[in-house]
């Protein structure tokens, strides 16, 4: 078999099983459905996580901002970890599970850090983070992990 035909078979094979096509430094995905039986075997039938990190420092801010973030069914919960630094102003935040109800809310005011961190439990759908900054000015670190 010629070399451009055995690279080829095994480019398909490469597809067929593991859903990804490349040589040695790079990789590009495909939409193959996964296989779970497969994934199984190959060790990436672990449980999913979705992380979600968002960081930004702000000057007289006066809105508010919502972040969305998702929990899948099947997931066993989340942790929201959120680290406020304000050197003047203040801020409020609320965050709403999928059902509408207020799970955890807080305020800051500067100069000052809050640092705090949370675990919800498994109420898959999207759960929203509301903050609403009042003549802000500092900066906000906020990790969502959902398991």
């Amino acid at each position: 078999m010629g070399k451009g035909i055995r690279l080829l078979v095994l480019s398909l094979l490469s597809v067929l099983l593991l859903g990804q096509v490349g040589c040695c430094c790079c990789t590009w995905a495909t939409p193959v459905r996964r296989n779970p039986i497969l994934d199984r075997f190959r060790g990436l039938g672990a449980q999913e996580r979705i992380v979600s990190r968002s960081n930004a420092e702000f000057d007289l801010r006066s809105d508010t901002q919502v972040f969305d973030y998702e929990l899948k069914r099947g997931m066993s919960g989340a942790t929201l970890e959120a680290v406020f630094r304000l050197r003047s102003g203040a801020l409020r935040w609320t965050l709403t599970d999928p059902l509408g109800m207020v799970r955890w809310q807080g305020t800051a005011e500067g100069p000052g850090t809050v640092r705090d961190r949370k675990r919800f439990p498994p109420v898959p759908g999207v759960w929203k983070l509301e903050i609403r900054f009042n003549r802000a000015s500092g900066s906000y670190d906020i990790a969502w992990e959902a398991r």
